[in-house]
């Protein structure tokens, strides 16, 4: 009862936020019921009270019931972005794609959890407006990354359309482009990111051959964190597992003393992955 008259008192302006948002956050572990019924009628308000990260504890799937209210936001100015990236379902693809074209150009010169719901239900639009983002100028670097532009869908923002353009753009000739690109498939990329991921530590390999003294430089510090970028990304995927020839390989590519030191390390500590028991 005290949780959920916190919860059914959000909007009092004395109330702290991360205190309502806990309560259903607390709420969700003894009643998952209740509280998914609290977090579909705050999406299908005009403006939500609890926090993104709140009403996502939902487990993925579109919400058909929200669809509309979605739909309504977006329609009406809001950036309802995350929500709508989320939840809503294909059926109002059209009526979104809409709205996102009547904004001000500046405000879609900038990857958004929208793109990720188009390349999801729409993957041509999604495409285009994808190149499109990233041949434009962008207002601050972030717009290009889109591992950060990620961040609050998680493994949600993946979609088979956005890995195969992940893996493309593996290779293009804007650091920071790829740079998000590999750390995104490392995250959330399946087993057919792991050969082109291989390939680019490969590529970079024979770009900074005799030239390793020329990386160090601070004007190639992007470079530097892209060859880490690409180790992590290889080396924690749960979509694959190394083996020590692997990482053997691995410390064989590295064009970096800090590449070389981490690698190392992880052959040091290297353990095989555990089988799963057999039956007898």
């Amino acid at each position: 009862p005290v949780l959920r008259e916190i919860c059914e008192n959000r909007e009092n302006p004395q109330a702290y936020p991360f205190i309502v948002d806990q309560a259903l956050r607390n709420i969700y572990e003894i009643s998952p019921d209740e509280a998914r019924a609290t977090i579909v009628a705050d999406i299908r308000r005009p403006k939500s009270s609890f926090q993104f990260y709140s009403l996502a504890m939902l487990p993925f799937g579109t919400l058909e019931e929200a669809d509309e209210a979605l739909a309504a936001r977006i329609e009406s100015g809001d950036y309802g972005d995350a929500l709508i990236a989320r939840f809503a379902s294909g059926a109002i693809a059209q009526r979104v794609e809409d709205a996102y074209s009547r904004r001000e150009e500046r405000f879609r010169n900038c990857i958004t959890p929208l793109v990720f719901y188009f390349l999801r239900y729409d993957a041509a639009f999604g495409e285009r407006e994808l190149r499109r983002i990233l041949s434009t100028k962008p207002a601050y670097p972030a717009c290009w990354n889109v591992s950060w532009q990620a961040r609050e869908l998680g493994q949600y923002a993946m979609s088979p359309a956005l890995e195969r353009l992940a893996i493309e753009n593996l290779s293009s000739g804007v650091v920071l482009i790829k740079n998000g690109f590999a750390e995104l498939l490392g995250q959330y990329g399946s087993s057919a990111a792991e050969q082109p991921l291989w390939d680019t530590v490969v590529y970079f390999r024979s770009w900074w051959k005799g030239r390793e003294e020329e990386l160090k430089q601070p004007i190639n510090q992007e470079g530097r964190q892209f060859e880490r970028t690409l180790l992590i990304a290889l080396t924690q995927s749960k979509a694959w597992s190394l083996t020590k020839d692997d990482l053997d390989r691995l410390l064989t590519l590295c064009s970096s003393d800090e590449c070389r030191t981490e690698v190392t390390g992880r052959l040091r500590s290297w353990r095989p992955a555990a089988q799963p028991p057999t039956r007898p």
